[in-house]
């Protein structure tokens, strides 16, 4: 008997047609009907799901389909596995979900493209005037908005509360004008602020500071994208 035949059994044991488990799978009934056929591999993740839908026991089912080299459990390994043949079925499906998200978190983490950004200042003075201070390399994902970033400065105030909070790295793209709504660096009076940009004046975001009229003596020094 194959392991097609055996899932084929256990499936009309359990009373399900091939749709039926092809739903409860993701898969469409033809594909049950190729793994059934042998003729289509079945992956570890629907190797979890049959065990799991088909109420059947792992070594029952794929008894001639692995060839399994023999290896010593350390002895975290066999608490783990303690702990988990202890949970009931819910347990060890919140556990299974758990590894799958995992497993793809870091696959993603392994092929997602990094920046490494030096463009860090000091502070605004230093930004303003282009004197670099590199303290040490961040990298951020290289994405579109990303690629946007000039520069990073540490914010050292709470103008920008509740959205930034003191301390943290806000990133800016260098800029001599931002639109309606944007939040943006700015030097007014020999003072540097952030605000958001109104229709005639500078609207604080914090709103314990005032707003600033915005004439002549404002200049636009860059915009914020977000924090690091």
């Amino acid at each position: 008997m194959t392991i097609g035949d055996r899932i084929r059994e256990a499936r009309i044991k359990k009373g399900l047609t091939q749709r039926e488990l092809g739903t409860m799978l993701g898969v469409s009934d033809s594909a049950i009907n190729s793994y059934e056929n042998h003729s289509r591999g079945i992956n570890s993740l629907l190797i979890i799901k049959l065990v799991r839908f088909l109420d059947v026991e792992p070594n029952t089912l794929f008894q001639d389909y692995f060839v399994f080299k023999e290896f010593k459990l350390s002895q975290s390994d066999k608490e783990l596995l303690s702990n988990y043949n202890a949970l009931d079925s819910y347990g060890r499906k919140n556990v299974q979900d758990i590894l799958e998200n995992e497993k793809n978190r870091m696959n993603e983490d392994r092929f997602r493209k990094k920046i490494i950004f030096r463009n860090y200042y000091r502070d605004l003075a230093a930004f303003e005037n282009t004197d670099v201070s590199v303290s040490s390399d961040f990298a951020m994902d290289d994405s579109p908005a990303n690629r946007e970033v000039s520069a990073l400065i540490p914010l050292d105030d709470d103008s920008l509360q509740p959205l930034y909070e003191p301390g943290q790295m806000l990133k800016i793209r260098r800029c001599e004008r931002i639109s309606y709504g944007q939040i943006g660096l700015f030097k007014v009076k020999g003072e540097y602020i952030f605000a958001q940009m109104g229709l005639n004046e500078l609207e604080a975001v914090n709103k314990t500071f005032e707003n600033i009229p915005y004439d002549d003596d404002v200049i636009c020094l860059g915009e914020i994208l977000g924090k690091q």
